[in-house]
C-alpha cells in the first residue's frame, strides 16, 4: 500500500466545475437580457421576454447548484476515501506490531 493518498475523480470534478460555470453565464446572460428587455417593457412582447430572461436565470441557477451540490459529493467521498486508507495503513502497522499470542 503506498503512503501518500491520490485524489479519485478528477474528471467528475471537471464536470462538475464545468456545469457550474455555464451555470453563471447563464444568469449573467439572463441579467443582461432582463436589463435589456427591461426598458421595453411597454410593448406586448416586452413583458414575455422579460419573464423569459427570469426563467432562464431560474435555470441558471439550478445548474449552479447541481454542479456545487454534486462537487461536494465528490469532496465529501474523496475525504472518506482518504480516512479509509489512513485506517488501512494504521490497521496495516498495528497487525505488524501486535505480539503473535499462544
Amino acid at each position: 500500500m503506498s503512503n501518500t493518498f491520490t485524489k479519485k475523480y478528477q474528471t467528475s470534478m471537471f464536470f462538475c466545475l464545468l456545469t457550474s460555470a455555464i451555470g453563471w453565464l447563464v444568469i449573467i446572460v439572463s441579467v443582461a437580457s432582463s436589463l435589456i428587455t427591461g426598458q421595453t417593457l411597454d410593448t406586448d412582447i416586452g413583458g414575455y421576454l422579460f419573464v423569459g430572461s427570469l426563467g432562464t436565470g431560474a435555470f441558471g441557477f439550478g445548474m449552479v447548484m447541481a454542479g456545487q451540490m454534486a462537487k461536494a459529493m465528490l469532496d465529501n467521498t474523496n475525504a472518506n476515501l482518504e480516512i479509509l486508507h489512513v485506517l488501512r495503513k494504521l490497521a496495516g502497522n498495528e497487525l505488524h506490531r501486535k505480539e503473535p499470542t499462544l
